[in-house]
């Protein structure tokens, strides 16, 4: 996707993804976020915000695939979104994806039930939302930070248009960026100068004096392109077109803004909506507004994050018993219930708990972190080791961890990645003389193994529950393809392997004595 492209996320950025669902730019900005491998916890943060309240639930779905400890989903109308506290101030951003709803004609190639519905009016009702998500984006933003607005239309009135009405309406406060060095090899045009405006029922209108009367409450003086004065000071050349057939693509519009003053203040108005707006600072959350009467029938379980007694109690259990290292910051451990029968534990990065601790009686907070342990079916809920590690969370927790843990041969990794269980009998002499050292106990054990390739060096690590003969890797068949063939397994015999491990999972549904 180009638009988290042109913002240059660094790891100590803090980012707002205004309209993020269904997340593929928000996963893209996650990755970003953690481009240095060696540190699993960046200072920045993502919070990814959408309107609608299932919405997030996809977006959920596809951030978490990305283990990250360092984004939060909330759910509001980004043209009013609230500001959050942070450092005993609100947080401006260094970044913000601003990816509005649109009429989505640049989609029509991919999505052919669009064409039944498609009109190019529809723009007229959009712009109103576009402009004011828009706006709050532009006030939340830190100076020197850069949005980055885009939509996947053509329409002018959804464009260029908007990008007009907000460079005049924050006058000096911010500029466009030119980003075509950004995307070098892209194929793209300067954003328009001048366009004309197409009706309901296809007429063309070339200035607002050509409109009828009829259509003047939805084709506003304002969508029309200023005075070629006005226009050559905006630079809009500096926005970017992708055009379908220029690389067998869909079609995208970009502009990429910097804001040069700390106000949130509007200098100039060119809209009904962005002079009704207030500054940044004097917008608050109405508890009253439509927006929390809608959040009501969606009610979240609150994020309850680890006291000094649990950390001195139900902690201290489990870090004993896993050897989880004291250095490791603990009070970033969170729950949606009380900590000693959560069913799943979590952990974000310190920025993050801050934001929730500061915020979550007035931001509806849908997910975060990532997740640390889960709770097994064993009978005591209340023994330790009826949690086990979650895979999803080894990244962070490993460099802590002491006790319990396997180092394999090759001979233990195929055999584990091959079947759903393996008997200790099966593995290597010297596996077998490790797990003994370990203690009696069933619960979970981090297994590791170092795939040595060329000038490559591939560390695989994954949990695995030890049973009272066996041991069960907690292992997705994604996953163990890929570990698979890192060891030059031949793709049929991978094949082969996961097939048989689907239907094996199939017959031993049961639970099985050893777990």
């Amino acid at each position: 996707m180009i638009p988290p492209l042109v913002l240059d996320i660094q790891p100590h950025h803090k980012i707002l993804d205004m309209c993020a669902a269904p997340g593929s730019k928000t996963a893209q900005i996650i990755e970003c976020l953690h481009r240095d491998e060696s540190n699993p916890i960046p200072s920045g943060f993502v919070i990814a915000n959408d309107v609608d309240n299932k919405r997030c639930y996809t977006l959920v779905h596809q951030v978490k695939r990305l283990e990250s400890p360092c984004f939060a989903i909330i759910n509001h109308d980004a043209s009013n979104l609230p500001n959050l506290k942070f450092d005993n101030g609100n947080i401006s951003f260094d970044r913000i994806l601003c990816d509005v709803p649109c009429s989505g004609d640049g989609t029509l190639r991919k999505n052919p039930d669009l064409w039944k519905k498609w009109n190019p009016g529809h723009a007229f009702s959009l712009q109103s939302i576009q402009l004011r998500i828009a706006t709050r984006g532009i006030q939340l933003l830190a100076p020197g930070g850069l949005m980055v607005y885009s939509t996947c239309s053509m329409n002018p009135i959804e464009n260029e248009s908007v990008v007009a009405q907000l460079l005049q309406a924050f006058q000096g406060q911010i500029s466009l960026v030119d980003i075509n060095d950004k995307l070098p090899g892209l194929k793209t045009i300067p954003g328009l100068k001048k366009w004309c405006i197409i009706g309901k029922n296809q007429e063309i209108y070339n200035s607002f004096e050509e409109v009828p009367k009829n259509m003047q409450s939805l084709a506003r003086p304002n969508m029309f392109a200023p005075s070629s004065d006005v226009i050559e000071q905006l630079n809009i050349e500096r926005c970017i077109r992708l055009l379908p057939h220029h690389q067998n693509t869909g079609a995208f519009f970009v502009a990429l803004f910097q804001k040069h003053d700390k106000t949130g203040d509007v200098s100039q108005s060119t809209d009904d909506e962005i002079s009704q707006k207030r500054p940044a600072e004097e917008i608050v959350f109405n508890e009253e507004g439509a927006n929390f009467k809608r959040a009501r029938y969606h009610r979240e379980n609150p994020f309850i994050f680890f006291n000094e007694n649990d950390i001195k109690g139900f902690w201290k259990d489990i870090s004993e018993f896993f050897g989880v290292n004291s250095s490791f910051p603990a009070d970033q451990l969170m729950t949606r219930i009380a900590a000693d029968s959560g069913r799943n534990i979590y952990f974000v990065s310190d920025s993050l708990k801050q934001i929730v601790t500061l915020n979550q009686d007035r931001i509806k907070f849908i997910n975060m972190g990532v997740r640390l342990f889960v709770r097994t079916d064993l009978r005591n809920d209340k023994d330790k080791r009826s949690l086990r590690l979650a895979q999803e969370g080894i990244a962070i927790i490993d460099n802590y961890f002491s006790k319990r843990r396997l180092q394999l041969e090759e001979h233990d990794l195929l055999l584990l990645l091959a079947h759903a269980h393996t008997y200790f009998s099966d593995l290597s002499t010297s596996v077998q003389s490790q797990i003994q050292n370990i203690s009696n106990d069933l619960g979970s054990l981090i297994c590791s193994y170092n795939i040595k390739q060329e000038n490559l060096n591939i560390p695989i690590v994954f949990v695995s529950w030890r049973g009272r003969n066996s041991l069960r890797p907690f292992v997705s068949h994604s996953s163990r393809k890929f570990y698979l063939a890192s060891c030059n397994m031949d793709q049929i015999q991978i094949n082969e392997i996961i097939d048989k491990l689907t239907i094996e999972e199939k017959t031993n549904n049961k639970k099985s004595d050893d777990a």
